[in-house]
């Protein structure tokens, strides 16, 4: 639908034929130097993440959807089917995902409706269908783009650029500093670290740079891991203080553990939770940790994150995925001497994965 090429242009690159994203791909989308009040520089730098729209990839890059200012949805306006199909399932992701946010962030995602490809012919639905969607679905703005041609790209550039809160975001004192510990970190993840707590990454970077330890300091270190984490270059785990310097390794895992839900026998989409605890599912060999300590400690945090982002349901032993269900649902007929009939809102695949394990 042309998001990979929306990429290239949004990110200043010349417009190129792209094939379909498969991993997630992190660019800058801008860097800009400005003079604060008080007379001091501030660099500020938005990141653009393309991540893959097909189901065997967007079920784990929902985890990546942490500490997300503005988010593009992309739709294909030319299906005759469902164009909007993935926009409710992408609304929904990053509804999940701010509630997962941290408590720190005080500010919300902006989302806008973007149509991609409107060289290849104007939108195929009616503009009342799409003002339904975005007044339904809360967007802020819709656009109709054109990667090749260039429609709309500056204006929703401009709408990215003037939707973001940069007074709520994190932030550091010194830019020395930042590149101080960035490469501090780079280091320790280019050594193929793997799992280490903040508390002793902090303490090994005070003993290594020559600084006193200060509350001032410790702040800014903390604001410089979420900085770095924003590149996608580490991950903070959900508990223990732990940072993982091979964030991928949670992607391989997460989706390993996804894909045996989905080969499940019964087509109920779960799996045993004491089974991925314990790394009894298949992966690659060369995909697993030799460290069977640190092993254990990502699959906990792998664990955690999917049911965090409500990815899976935790339904004592097992771990249910609603979105890989398999088994065939058997026609409906009203039941005789109905009387009673439920309605639901929400999320209609948990609550019928819950029901049927």
């Amino acid at each position: 639908m042309g998001k990979s090429g929306l990429r290239l242009v949004l990110t200043g690159q010349g417009f190129e034929p792209t094939d379909s994203t498969h991993g997630r791909k992190v660019e800058v989308f801008e860097t800009q130097e400005i003079l604060r009040p008080d007379g001091a520089k501030e660099i500020r730098e938005i990141l653009l993440w393309d991540l893959a729209g097909q189901p065997g990839y967007r079920l784990i890059h929902q985890l990546s959807l942490t500490e997300v200012a503005v988010a593009l949805v992309v739709y294909d306006s030319r299906s005759e089917t469902d164009p909007f199909a993935g926009v409710r399932y992408w609304s929904k992701a990053l509804l999940q995902a701010a509630r997962a946010q941290r408590s720190d962030l005080t500010y919300s995602i902006k989302k806008f409706l973007v149509a991609g490809r409107i060289d290849r012919g104007r939108v195929g639905v009616t503009r009342g269908r799409i003002e339904a969607l975005t007044h339904e679905l809360h967007f802020h703005q819709c656009f109709e783009t054109s990667a090749r041609d260039g429609t709309n790209i500056s204006e929703l550039r401009g709408a990215i650029k003037s939707a973001i809160d940069w007074i709520s975001l994190p932030r550091i004192s010194s830019t020395d500093l930042f590149e101080e510990i960035k490469s501090f970190l780079m280091e320790h993840k280019q050594q193929r670290f793997l799992l280490t707590s903040e508390p002793d990454l902090y303490k090994l970077f005070l003993s290594r740079s020559g600084y006193e330890d200060s509350e001032t300091l410790l702040g800014q270190f903390a604001t410089c891991i979420t900085l770095v984490e924003a590149r996608g270059l580490i991950r903070r785990l959900s508990f223990g203080s732990l940072v993982l310097l091979q964030p991928e390794l949670l992607d391989a895992y997460a989706s390993a553990i996804v894909n045996s839900a989905k080969d499940e026998p019964d087509g109920l989409g779960s799996i045993n939770e004491a089974d991925v605890r314990a790394c009894r599912f298949r992966i690659s060999t060369d995909e697993r940790i030799g460290d069977r300590n640190q092993e254990q400690l990502l699959l906990i945090a792998t664990i955690e994150d999917l049911i965090r982002h409500e990815i899976t349901l935790r339904e004592p032993p097992d771990l249910v995925f609603p979105a890989q269900i398999t088994r065939t649902k058997p026609d409906l007929t009203d039941a005789p001497g109905r009387t009673t009939v439920f309605r639901f809102e929400g999320a209609i695949s948990n609550i019928i994965a819950v029901q049927v394990s």
